[in-house]
């Protein structure tokens, strides 16, 4: 959990290093904005293409696992009806 707050930290010194140099920038406001919600979208895009990416990564770890319990349960019933038929 430390490495996830670690990663936070970074990027919101990131984020806030950037906006400041943005915002300090020899240009037009108009300009500065543009760039600030520029920079905005990237960050969105990129996080959305990570949360898309473990997402998947989840789907794919709950699947095997559906499968494994699947194929478990199904052999735990063929033992359980030998079991029966052997005892009768």
């Amino acid at each position: 959990m430390k490495s996830n707050k670690i990663f936070l930290s970074i990027l919101a010194a990131l984020a806030a290093g950037t906006l400041i140099g943005i915002i300090i920038a020899p240009e037009k406001g108009s300009i500065t904005r543009k760039n600030i919600v520029g920079k905005g979208e990237d960050y969105l895009d990129e996080l959305k293409d990570k949360y898309e990416g473990i997402l998947e990564v989840i789907n794919k770890k709950v699947q095997s696992t559906w499968n494994e319990a699947e194929e478990l349960v199904a052999k735990n019933k063929a033992n359980l009806e030998d079991h029966k038929n052997i005892s009768l």
